[in-house]
């Protein structure tokens, strides 16, 4: 009986050791998914300009930009996106465009932008049309070395926050669509401040 009792203790504590870790990672999963997941879909967003070819050496201005989707009236207070840029870019700088520069934050790690821009809780949330409205700008320049292909530029994570939804945030973003751009060898599309400066 007492051999019993110790081999039950044994089991108990091997399958403690082996579903306790289990059970870590399993949270841990979750978590990473919670973090690419997008919200309601309603409000895309997307990179102004979306495509484009470059060279090396060139400076490159891109905004990123909130549409609506959905066919109700949505009003949001904020915005926040995490995007991984191409190596064959140099992030210089990232800021948050008006009315959304009232609460900045910006952070570049690596490759990894992330930006969180919001309004004033003062001023009244910014309805979303279903034409481009910027919230962040890019300041890229493309790599010297840049070899000529493909250079993406792709969201992770999503957020736009829907406003007046008394007690709650909902996220009403979509995925993000992805940048497509190109990286050539001279002869190739400009693409001019004023251009971005149009949106």
């Amino acid at each position: 009986m007492n051999n019993w009792a110790k081999n039950k203790k044994l089991l108990l504590i091997l399958l403690l050791v082996l579903v306790v870790p289990l059970l870590v990672i399993v949270v841990r999963q979750i978590q990473e998914l919670r973090g690419r997941v997008a919200g309601s879909g309603e409000v895309g967003l997307r990179f102004f300009p979306g495509s484009g070819t470059f060279n090396p050496g060139q400076a490159v201005t891109l905004k990123i930009a909130l549409y609506r989707l959905a066919n109700r009236a949505i009003n949001i207070s904020g915005a926040e996106a995490v995007v991984n840029v191409s190596d064959k870019f140099s992030i210089n700088s990232v800021n948050c465009e008006p009315p959304f520069d009232s609460l900045p934050f910006t952070r570049i790690s690596g490759q990894s932008i992330t930006v969180m821009c919001a309004i004033a809780s003062t001023d009244n949330p910014v309805a979303i049309e279903m034409n481009d409205l910027p919230f962040a700008r890019l300041n890229l320049t493309v790599v010297s070395s840049a070899v000529s292909g493909a250079a993406p530029i792709v969201f992770t994570s999503t957020k736009a926050t829907e406003a007046n939804i008394t007690g709650q945030a909902p996220d009403v973003s979509t995925a993000g669509v992805t940048g497509d751009f190109t990286i050539g060898q001279g002869g190739s599309q400009q693409l001019e401040d004023e251009d971005v400066n149009e949106l």
